[in-house]
């Protein structure tokens, strides 16, 4: 599972690239996985909080 690190406020485009495969066998050549929603930093100020909302938390796909 990806995690995602403490980021400056924004939108992000999530990308992963793996050699896996669902057989547990090495890719000859690598993927790139590029999610279709964006990940969106908030302003602190936005959320009233310290910290960004979501950070350091595990991704699921919608």
């Amino acid at each position: 599972m990806p995690r995602v690190p403490l980021l400056p406020p924004g939108d992000y485009t999530l990308q992963i690239t793996t050699r896996y495969s669902k057989t547990g066998q090495l890719l000859k050549e690598p993927r790139t996985l590029v999610y279709d929603f964006p990940l969106t930093v908030p302003d602190e100020n936005e959320t009233g909080k310290g910290s960004p909302t979501g950070a350091g938390q595990t991704l699921l796909p919608p």
